[in-house]
This record gives C-alpha cells, sequence and structure tokens, in this order.
C-alpha cells in the first residue's frame, strides 16, 4: 500500500449574485432576499404596487449569474367589473380579463339596457 500525494487547486469563484438593477416599475431592490443572493439560492422577484413580474423567480447559479438574467414589471390584469345590476353576465365584451392599455373594457349590458359608460379603461390593475 502506498499513499500518493494529491495536487487539488481551487479557482476562486463567485459566492453570490447581484440583484438585477435598472428594472422600471421594480421595488428599488428587485429581489425580496437583498441585493446579494448566495450562490443557488433564489431570488423572489419585487414589483411596485399593481404591477406584477414576469417570473416569479431568479436563480443564483454556481458561475455567478442569475437564470434567467433579468425580469419585467408588467402592469396587473383588469378583471371585468362585477355586480352590476342588469349587466351582460361578464360586463366586458373583451372577456372577463382586460389587458392593461393594449385594450379597453366595451361595456356589456342585459336586452332591454344601454350603458351608462360605453367604455372602461384598464390601468395598473383597476
Amino acid at each position: 500500500l502506498r499513499c500518493l500525494v494529491v495536487m487539488m487547486s481551487f479557482s476562486r469563484g463567485r459566492t453570490a449574485c447581484s440583484a438585477p438593477t435598472g428594472i422600471a416599475d421594480a421595488d428599488l431592490v428587485s429581489c425580496g432576499e437583498g441585493p446579494s443572493i448566495a450562490i443557488g439560492a433564489n431570488c423572489t422577484t419585487m414589483c411596485q404596487p399593481d404591477y406584477s413580474p414576469s417570473v416569479s423567480s431568479l436563480v443564483c447559479e454556481p458561475d455567478g449569474t442569475l437564470s434567467p438574467a433579468t425580469f419585467e414589471c408588467l402592469e396587473q390584469l383588469c378583471d371585468a367589473p362585477t355586480g352590476i345590476p342588469n349587466s351582460a353576465q361578464i360586463a366586458c365584451f373583451e372577456g372577463p380579463m382586460v389587458l392593461p392599455g393594449a385594450t379597453s373594457c366595451t361595456s356589456r349590458c342585459q336586452c332591454g339596457y344601454v350603458p351608462s359608460e360605453v367604455s372602461l379603461n384598464c390601468t395598473r390593475g383597476e
């Protein structure tokens, strides 16, 4: 039996990822865990009120990069109005959800009724 010397070299790798910066409508620190994320840990994406992140989390990879690299904060969808007397079952012609900015809600009523507002706009989930 012989014991041989094993030569090992260690490279100095990264130990953390930085939270993404410069994301429109994101919180000042875009990860719920703070500005620095440990290798192998998740970054819980954070947006301003009335906005939702395009992905719920980013992973800090062993090479010190996030995957995916970034995210977007998107305006929340609007629910079609409910509980309006004499409205159609779904009060918007476009359906039960309305995209912010892209479309408006074209009001719908039951037969024999007309809406007081022809269309409603969706802004940041309201």
